[in-house]
């Protein structure tokens, strides 16, 4: 696995690594944040009259509510004066590169008023409304090609100095996690039976260790081609055919012993390493 990752070159990506927010992207966002910012406003109100109105006393976990439904408030406040600020006041490499980490703020603001109003079984329908536009808002960002970007980064691969490869799992609105692939089988196999892919190289993106070693660790991909036809990837003539059966790569004999099993189409090309990885069993007649 160590020779096959070492010889890998990450493909240098026009995007820069400090690129400007299109307009495109930064008007649709400002609509929203417009829309979320009026449907925070509605529900800090809401939240207000409804703790008032049952005997003209607050309790601690209705001011959490409260106090919470002004900080989520004050943070989109925050992020649209960052998202309109003119690029002659900052400098864009500093704005720019912060814009995503800066919704990220005000999704956690949510979470939190979301998890106070839970645990006092309020749910009222802007709460769900929010919830629609902060996804909308994370489909914004998915389409701003920067390498800083985590939304942009969801469900692709990426990989530090040594030889892991990640993939990077959305796990709730700005919230992802970095799962290793256990060795080159894992990670060929996710690829052809998660993704629908045949090259997971054409996968990964380009990221910084700084933005690599922030995201949270999450579970290792293990994945096998257990019961599955396999063929080395190259070019050599007369390569065999295998099926991958109880851990051992058994050879099948024939073209019609091919076909029994699907024929062609049911055979993955993988790289040699990860056949040669397996015991030789039983050739299959």
């Amino acid at each position: 696995m160590k020779r096959i990752f070492a010889i890998f070159v990450i493909v240098i990506f026009s995007v820069s690594l400090f690129s400007y927010i299109p307009s495109y992207i930064k008007k649709d966002l400002l609509k929203l944040t417009g829309e979320l910012e009026a449907k925070a406003i509605i529900l800090a109100q809401k939240n207000y009259d409804y703790f008032k109105g049952w005997d003209g006393e607050i309790s601690d976990r209705e001011q959490k509510v409260l106090f919470s439904s002004s900080n989520f408030i004050a943070s989109i406040k925050l992020f649209k004066k960052l998202l309109t600020e003119s690029e002659s006041y900052y400098s864009g490499r500093y704005l720019n590169t912060n814009l995503y980490n800066a919704f990220r703020y005000v999704a956690n603001y949510f979470e939190q008023l979301k998890e106070y109003m839970y645990a006092l079984k309020i749910s009222p329908y802007e709460l769900r409304d929010i919830e629609y536009i902060l996804n909308d808002m994370e489909g914004e960002f998915s389409r701003w090609g920067s390498s800083n970007n985590l939304s942009y980064l969801s469900s692709h691969y990426v990989k530090g100095k040594g030889d892991t490869v990640y993939f990077i799992q959305r796990e709730g609105i700005g919230k992802y996690v970095k799962r290793p692939f256990k060795n080159l089988e894992s990670l060929y196999a996710f690829t052809f039976f998660k993704m629908k892919k045949k090259d997971p190289w054409k996968l990964l993106k380009k990221i910084s260790l700084k933005v690599l070693y922030s995201i949270p660790d999450g579970k290792p991909i293990i994945e096998t081609f257990e019961g599955r036809l396999v063929i080395e990837k190259s070019k050599r003539a007369n390569r065999p055919v295998y099926l991958i059966k109880n851990g051992k790569k058994c050879p099948l004999s024939s073209p019609s012993v091919l076909n029994r099993y699907g024929g062609w189409k049911s055979v993955y090309e993988i790289p040699g390493e990860i056949i040669d990885s397996y015991p030789t069993g039983e050739t299959i007649k």
